[in-house]
Order: structure tokens, then C-alpha cells, then sequence
């Protein structure tokens, strides 16, 4: 009977290569094709761009402590990891697969989670369904930049589980279609920075309803960086030109 406890895994020892996902010879994720190009199309070199510390959660400043587990400890109290949840909130997220998905931080590792097991009722592929929400291991403080290996879902639920309000994670999700994006946070929904109870402020101005904002009498769209709109925390780093607030443009 295949089994788990501590010294081993399905019948098989940990210290056994299929035991080591680490080890390349038995086992090489294939992140998705969008990490593999840049938006121009032109080729990427995925090592240096996503890779350059590896595959797997984020543990620079922690000490290998099971290397048949490939467990690590981090002794170092300022570091914090969480749970982070995506969900696939579309009305098809059983049966469209859209996983493998990439979660690469910005100091330099990648993880991929894959989709849950099948939990169809008639043991056929004609009615396999397999649930599209991905739970990983983040460290907090950290970016993180999300791709899908399928079409990203149009309705995505992200959730950071057990962390106070001094922790947050900024996350950025590679939208391959140029789609108008609407935001809730706890519910609220966060309008357009340049729109105004449904209307176009730019439209507004004309009609003498709203202020210049240029400098010189007209008006210009404002623009704001991804990080002020998907910081999860109570601070925004806004760049140059940015609305000081954590509104997030569509």
C-alpha cells in the first residue's frame, strides 16, 4: 500500500530521485510560453530573467535543514511567508484548464502550481473536472509577477491568508488581452481613475464639469503604476506622476 510519513513518500525514500524535485534530471518544469518572450516577441533568456536563484519558494536567507525533504528554515525573524490564493472565479473554471501558473518573485525564483486533481463523477474524459484555484507558499514584502499557461480567467479572486497589516505582496498578473479590468477590495468596488460616477472626467471637463488638472488650463489622463495599484498593505509606491492613492486603473 503506498504510504507517507517521515522518512518517506508513496513507498519511496526521500533521498530517491523522484523524491527530489530539485533534481533536474527526472524533473524540469516548463514555465508558460509568455516568460519565454518578451512583449515585442522577441526571445528571453528564461534563466536570467525568471531563474536566476531557481525553481521553488523563496528561501535566500534560510539554511537547508532535511536535504532528502528539501526542507529549509528560516531563522531570521523580518522574514515571513504566507499563503497566497488565486481563484478562478469564471463559470467554466472546472473544465478549462489554465495551469500550469508561474509565480515568479522579484529576487529571482520561480514556482509553479498546477491545478487540482480531478474530481469528475464518471472516470471518462468526457466529463474530467478539475478545480482552477492555486494555493503557494509567497514570501511577504516581496513582488510577485503571475502568468497563466492558459488564457487568463476574467474573474480572479487573490487572497493573502493570516497576514497583519504590516505584511503585504504586490502582484502582478500578465494580461495577454486588452481588456477594460474591474476592481472590488472587500466587496468595494474601485473605479477608474479617470472616470467619475460612470462618466469620463475628460468628457466631464469639457462640459465645464471638472477642473483642469495639466498645469496650463486642460486636461490629461492620469496614469498609476501597478505597484501603487496592487499593493496589499497600508503603504503605495506610486511613481513619478501617479495618483498618490491606492486606486487601480482599468
Amino acid at each position: 500500500a503506498e504510504e507517507f510519513n517521515s522518512n518517506n513518500f508513496f513507498g519511496l525514500e526521500y533521498g530517491h530521485p523522484m523524491n527530489k524535485p530539485t533534481d533536474r534530471q527526472y524533473w524540469y518544469p516548463n514555465v508558460p510560453a509568455l516568460m519565454r518572450t518578451d512583449r515585442k516577441g522577441s526571445p528571453v533568456n528564461v534563466s536570467d530573467t525568471w531563474l536566476r536563484r531557481g525553481f521553488g519558494i523563496p528561501h535566500n536567507g534560510c539554511r537547508l535543514v532535511r536535504s532528502g525533504m528539501n526542507g529549509w528554515k528560516c531563522l531570521d525573524t523580518s522574514i515571513s511567508h504566507r499563503m497566497l490564493i488565486v481563484e478562478n472565479m469564471d463559470t467554466d473554471h472546472e473544465i478549462r484548464r489554465v495551469s500550469p501558473v508561474a509565480f515568479s518573485s522579484s529576487d529571482g525564483y520561480t514556482h509553479l502550481a498546477n491545478g487540482c486533481m480531478d474530481h469528475g463523477w464518471c472516470f471518462s474524459y468526457t466529463c474530467l473536472k478539475r478545480l482552477m484555484t492555486f494555493w503557494t507558499i509567497i514570501r511577504t514584502n516581496v513582488e510577485y509577477a503571475v502568468h497563466f499557461t492558459g488564457t487568463e480567467p476574467q474573474g480572479m479572486r487573490i487572497s493573502l491568508l493570516h497576514a497583519p497589516s504590516t505584511e503585504a505582496v504586490i502582484v502582478k498578473v500578465y494580461y495577454t488581452r486588452s481588456l477594460r479590468l474591474q476592481v472590488f477590495v472587500k466587496g468595494q468596488y474601485i473605479e477608474d481613475v479617470n472616470m467619475k460616477d460612470g462618466k469620463r472626467k475628460a468628457q466631464l471637463f469639457k462640459d465645464g464639469k471638472w477642473p483642469a488638472n495639466d498645469g496650463a488650463g486642460g486636461f490629461a489622463n492620469q496614469r498609476i503604476s501597478l505597484d501603487c495599484a496592487c499593493r496589499v498593505g497600508p503603504t503605495c509606491h506610486a511613481t513619478v506622476g501617479a495618483s498618490p492613492h491606492c486606486e487601480t486603473p482599468s
